[in-house]
C-alpha cells in the first residue's frame, strides 16, 4: 500500500492542498513577509538545506521576524533511502545539527543585540524505520519529538505554566507555545 498524506512541494504552493506557509504576495511586496523556497527534491536536500540555512541566518540576523518556519530535509531523505540506523542517516543528522547550530547562533546573537526574547521549537514530521522506506502505521513512523530552546532576556523568568509542555504532542497543543 502506498503511503498517503501531505508531501513537501505543496508546502508553499498555492496550487496545492495547502499552502501551509502562505506566500502572502501583498505582504511580500510590502516587505513584511518573506518566503524562501529551495527545491530539495530537484537539487538534493544537502544543497538545498545549506542554501536555506545561509539565507535564513541572514534574514534572522537582519530582520528578526516575529515567526519563522525553516524546513531542512536531508535527514528525512536519508531516513527514507537508507534507514534510521544507517551511517548515511548519522552523517545527515550531523550536517543538520551544524545547520541548527548556525541558526541558533544567529538567533542568540540577534536576541542579545536587540534585547529580544526568542523561543525556538524543533520537530520532525515523522519517525523512520530502521531499514528505510516510508512506513505507514508503525508507531516509530507515527512518532516524533519536540525540542524547545530559548534565547535572550535570560534575566526574565517565564511563568511556571509556560514551562510545561502538554502530554499530547498534537499540533494544536504545541502551537500556543510558539505564538
Amino acid at each position: 500500500m502506498a503511503p498517503t498524506g501531505p508531501h513537501w512541494p505543496p508546502l508553499a504552493d498555492t496550487a496545492g492542498p495547502g499552502p501551509v506557509i502562505s506566500p502572502r504576495l501583498d505582504q511580500q511586496n510590502a516587505g513584511v513577509h518573506k518566503v524562501i523556497v529551495r527545491d530539495g527534491e530537484m537539487y538534493g536536500y544537502r544543497r538545498a538545506d545549506t542554501e536555506v540555512t545561509d539565507m535564513s541566518r541572514i534574514y534572522l540576523d537582519q530582520f528578526g521576524p516575529a515567526a519563522s518556519f525553516v524546513y531542512l530535509g536531508e535527514v528525512d531523505e536519508a531516513g527514507h533511502v537508507y534507514g534510521g540506523v544507517s551511517a548515511e542517516y548519522l552523517v545527515a543528522v550531523s550536517r543538520i545539527d551544524a545547520h541548527l547550530g548556525t541558526l541558533l547562533h544567529a538567533i542568540s546573537t540577534r536576541a542579545a543585540r536587540e534585547d529580544e526574547d526568542w523561543l525556538v521549537g524543533i520537530t520532525t514530521d515523522h519517525g523512520h524505520l530502521d531499514e528505510g522506506g516510508h512506513g505507514v502505521r508503525e508507531d516509530v513512523v507515527r512518532g516524533s519529538f519536540f525540542a524547545a530552546a530559548r534565547s535572550g532576556r535570560g534575566d526574565q523568568a517565564w511563568p511556571d505554566e509556560g514551562l510545561s509542555l502538554p502530554a499530547s504532542m498534537r499540533p494544536e497543543k504545541i502551537t500556543p507555545y510558539l505564538a
